[in-house]
């Protein structure tokens, strides 16, 4: 993560370059100039290799979520392996189109006092905003974007809280710097269809072997992790009738990326919450439901929605960018020195 101190640099810097660029009365200046202003050359090169450069020079009302330089030294190793694969371009393109809106807001209409219209990337993917709506005492009505403060997009820290929509507005759209690259849900489910596609028949194949089977074809390493060191592994191995049969929420790997620190310390770093962590992704299926549910109330749907469930020898799972502690915020301590639930 970026130092507040470097955060400060990139926005003061880069916001004293673009007066004196509109004062200099070049115009229009694009969000393509905006990029060279900012100083942000490995996000332009990524766009330019992987094609979407064109766009932030054409006339357009977009919004682009711009990673800062230091970002790319930091991608999750899961994702830098797809970038050198095989799949590189393909991979590139998704990626690419998970940083820019195609409106010129990144939130949307307000539909209740705590919510607003959903926002969505180039993808189709909803992007997650983790935001705090500040009210004054007694204060009622619709959210107004005026009185929130932007913790995340994505998991992944904005530079600036506020305003949400972005403080740098150019001739073609806004741009809002970020301190990491964004990770799709289409991403995601490119990597894990084509791992479906070439061990199970498209999908098809699961049902021929058990949980524990699928889950390591899939890769979940960390999941399968947790299983072995907790003593769950026999659940995932051994036969269950059609009454018993475990419901599962998989996470993938990815989904133990950026975790909050104090997840880690909850769930993950003791052995009673390791085990708690793995027994609470098993259930039946009116839990399971009921959890994925919720998972879509906070926008955090599983991969391959709305035909997401796979059916295994002896249960039935859903691959997932979340788990079941799905009511953590990714709130930052920064923007709210009160923690908020």
């Amino acid at each position: 993560m970026v130092t507040t101190t470097k955060m400060d640099s990139v926005l003061i810097q880069g916001k004293e370059k673009l007066q004196q660029a509109k004062d200099s009365g070049k115009s229009p200046i694009t969000l393509y100039d905006a990029l060279e202003i900012f100083s942000l050359s490995k996000f332009k090169d990524f766009l330019t290799e992987s094609g979407w450069i064109d766009m932030l020079k054409q006339r357009s009302n977009i919004t682009v979520i711009a990673p800062v330089n230091e970002a790319f030294g930091r991608i999750d190793p899961l994702v830098a392996a797809e970038l050198a694969s095989a799949k590189r371009m393909e991979r590139m393109q998704t990626l690419a189109r998970s940083h820019i809106i195609p409106a010129s807001k990144l939130v949307g209409k307000p539909v209740s006092e705590l919510g607003f219209e959903p926002t969505l990337d180039l993808n189709g993917d909803i992007v997650n905003l983790y935001m705090e709506v500040r009210r004054n005492a007694g204060e009622t009505g619709n959210a107004d974007p005026k009185q929130c403060i932007l913790h995340a997009i994505n998991k992944v820290m904005p530079l600036e809280p506020s305003p949400i929509n972005g403080s740098v507005h150019v001739s073609n759209g806004r741009l809002i710097l970020v301190s990491d690259v964004i990770v799709g849900k289409s991403f995601l489910e490119q990597k894990y269809a084509d791992i479906r596609r070439k061990f199970f028949n498209d999908g098809g194949e699961t049902k021929k072997y058990t949980l524990w089977e699928n889950f390591t074809t899939f890769g979940l390493t960390q999941f399968c992790k947790l299983a072995e060191d907790t003593g769950l592994v026999s659940t995932l191995q051994q036969p269950h009738d059609h009454a018993t049969r475990p419901w599962v929420i998989a996470p993938v790997d990815e989904a133990f990326s950026n975790l909050p620190k104090r997840f880690t310390k909850r769930c993950l770093e003791t052995p009673a919450g390791r085990e708690r962590f793995v027994k609470d992704q098993m259930s039946d299926e009116q839990q399971f439901r009921d959890r994925l549910g919720a998972y879509a109330t906070y926008g955090l749907a599983e991969l391959f929605s709305p035909k997401s469930v796979f059916t295994a020898s002896n249960g039935r799972f859903v691959l997932t960018l979340a788990n079941t502690d799905y009511r953590i915020p990714y709130w930052n301590p920064t923007y709210a020195p009160d923690r908020v639930e």
